[in-house]
């Protein structure tokens, strides 16, 4: 955790302060100070690198006691955590009742006691890597509050096929999953799923009737047909395949395509740019994102427009099929806008 200052540098602040009514209006101070900062810095947390363990144990003692109640995020995506820092992980898990985002990666979850008792339910869960077991099942049944799951995981050949409870994931709203866990979900009915990144393909018609948002390869874009009111359409891959896309089926009620392409985004409008507008009336614009730098800058092409609007999300990189694509974006002011004017 934070570094603090030795006793004597505290001593050698205060030395000249002697009266009482100063000293008790100081320490009045640091009891506000310390209340307004404590939610903020223990809120959320994120070890992404080694060494880890030495952060973990610093964050479980600093969580000792009512500030555990403050932890509301905790990512732990380091690529290869080891036992002992599981162990580690475990501890500050079954402390945080009012934890609401986990993220986590390990080939596995041996013994660890938050899958079998969780204190907390989840709005928000990204699993990596760790096998789909019975266990694992049970702990994410008793996840009712969730919202966003993100399932990147697999199926041991060895065990027999599982299938969510259909009363599990009441709320949910948004599903990251690879194919191979998707039939899990065949029992469930998912009302409220409106947002899903993968392949489509692998989803119950009535999970597809109500998608609204599909984010996928460009190579799996044509089963964006399946989804009968699907308005938002992310997809990765070439400019040029997408346009295949919208030829697909015009009947697609489509407001906006999103593209995103690796590793240097188009500035100016490919040469059938126009056949995405063409073929789908409802089209409001296409958008084009490159993965490459840090500045998180699109460049949307609106319907009847030849020169793009340069945006730029307002959330976090890679979760923008979740946002709202209207209103979680800023337009810029650039230098790109004023060489068109």
């Amino acid at each position: 955790m934070l570094r603090t200052l030795p006793p004597e540098i505290w001593c050698m602040t205060f030395d000249y302060i002697s009266d009482k009514p100063s000293l008790c209006n100081i320490l009045a101070v640091c009891r506000h100070f310390r209340r307004l900062v404590e939610p903020i810095l223990y809120a959320d947390a994120a070890f992404p690198t080694y060494p880890m363990r030495a952060k973990l144990d610093s964050f479980l003692d600093a969580i000792e006691g009512p500030r555990a109640l403050l932890v509301r995020t905790l990512n732990f995506d380091a690529l290869d955590i080891r036992h002992h820092e599981l162990e580690v992980i475990d501890s500050i898990l079954i402390k945080t009742p009012n934890l609401k985002f986990l993220s986590l990666r390990r080939p596995t979850l041996p013994h660890v006691q938050f899958l079998e008792t969780p204190p907390f339910l989840l709005t928000s869960l990204k699993i990596t890597f760790v096998p789909l077991d019975p266990p694992f099942v049970r702990f994410l049944e008793s996840q009712t509050s969730l919202e966003y799951l993100s399932l990147q995981t697999f199926i041991r050949e060895s065990q027999p096929v599982l299938r969510f409870s259909p009363t599990a994931f009441p709320n949910l709203k948004a599903l990251a999953a690879r194919d191979t866990v998707l039939g899990c979900f065949a029992c469930v009915p998912l009302s409220s799923l409106t947002h899903f990144h993968g392949n489509p393909s692998g989803l119950l018609r009535a999970h597809l009737n109500t998608l609204l948002v599909l984010c996928c390869h460009v190579r799996l874009g044509h089963l964006a047909t399946l989804c009968a009111n699907i308005e938002w359409l992310q997809i990765h891959g070439s400019m040029d395949a997408s346009s295949d896309i919208a030829h697909a089926r015009p009947s697609l009620r489509l407001r906006g395509i999103r593209v995103v392409l690796s590793p240097t985004p188009l500035r100016q409008a490919p040469a059938n740019f126009e056949q995405h507008f063409d073929a789908a009336p409802s089209l409001e614009f296409v958008e084009i994102c490159s993965t490459a730098g840090p500045h998180h800058v699109c460049h949307r092409w609106y319907r009847g427009s030849h020169q793009p609007i340069e945006i730029r999300w307002k959330c976090k990189q890679g979760s923008e099929w979740q946002a709202d694509w209207l209103k979680d974006v800023d337009i810029l002011t650039s230098q790109l806008e004023r060489s068109y004017s």
